[in-house]
């Protein structure tokens, strides 16, 4: 069975399991900081599935200091007792990502990236206000600096990206006229 039918499964069974616990929005929240940090340590991932660390129970300890010491919500300890004894711990990175995208789509939330030159915190209330407007979704926008843009922005939500970046402006002016300059000669 291919990994990503796995991991949605489990994820649409982790969206049921919180939602009738009561816990989606905590859960998500614990789901969110386990997916980071296992994106940044992921020697996390492999000795979680060491079968050499075979008690449940060390697991969950393992991703709850994940937590800082916070016990994981009683939907996201259940979910990871399941995952265990189905032996899934190798699709539990991707099944917390697919319940995340889940629970924010069942929400109808939108997640989006803001990349400036320079901090710009109006722009980023004027995008989510606008985006609010035209699909009637809100969106949770992730602002970062970049120096090398030189100005402008870009905004990515989903597989669109609206590049009004200044180097981005540049890039396209130097590829015109570069394919001009070749029809030339």
């Amino acid at each position: 069975m291919s990994t990503g039918i796995i991991s949605n499964r489990y994820a649409t069974a982790l969206l049921r399991f919180a939602e009738n616990n009561g816990d989606a929005a905590a859960t998500c929240a614990q789901a969110e900081v386990l997916e980071r940090a296992l994106d940044c340590v992921p020697e996390a991932v492999k000795v979680l599935e060491e079968p050499d660390v075979a008690d449940t129970e060390r697991k969950k300890a393992i991703l709850a200091s994940v937590l800082g010491g916070e016990s994981l919500t009683k939907s996201l300890d259940g979910f990871l007792s399941l995952v265990i004894a189905n032996d899934r711990l190798p699709f539990f990175k991707l099944a917390l990502h697919s319940f995340v995208s889940k629970y924010y789509k069942s929400r109808n939330i939108a997640h989006a990236s803001l990349v400036t030159a320079v901090p710009a915190p109006g722009l980023e209330d004027a995008l989510a206000a606008q985006f609010k407007e035209l699909t009637g979704m809100d969106v949770i926008i992730r602002s970062s600096t970049d120096a090398s843009i030189i100005g402008g922005f870009v905004f990515t939500l989903d597989d669109v990206r609206i590049d009004a970046s200044v180097s981005g402006q540049l890039a396209t002016l130097t590829r015109q006229f570069t394919e001009k300059n070749k029809r030339i000669v």
